[in-house]
């Protein structure tokens, strides 16, 4: 018995074969549009001058807050806020962490810190 007649005699057809191909293809897509996927935790640390934070300086964040985000699940957030009457002079280096895609550091500050596009000593600068 060549291939094709086993194939007719067990009643599997070129289309049979397609709709269970198709029907296999569409369950595994409504299993991953379906299902919740948990995003990474952020953990938000506070840089202040006035020491109202976690932290009075970028530098000092780094060094407290540096670690493997990847296992934690984490997303490392420094938040740079309040008024600045003075810059933050002491050098930064971003080195040692473990990050990806989805587990990363993000370093901002709010709109209270930030400058407006043109120099101002009561904005945070580095």
């Amino acid at each position: 018995m060549n291939k094709n007649n086993l194939s007719r005699s067990a009643g599997i057809t070129k289309s049979t074969l397609r709709i269970g191909l198709l029907s296999t293809t569409l369950f595994a897509l409504f299993l991953s549009l379906t299902l919740p996927t948990q995003a990474a935790t952020e953990v938000i640390s506070t840089i202040k001058e006035d020491g109202t934070g976690d932290y009075t300086s970028l530098s000092a964040w780094e060094a407290g807050e540096n670690r493997d985000l990847v296992a934690l699940d984490e997303i490392a957030v420094a938040q740079i806020d309040g008024t600045w009457t003075n810059p933050d002079t002491t050098a930064v280096t971003i080195d040692g962490w473990v990050t990806d895609a989805t587990r990363y550091i993000k370093i901002y500050t709010t709109a209270t810190a930030r400058h407006d596009g043109k120099w101002n000593t009561g904005k945070y600068r580095l």
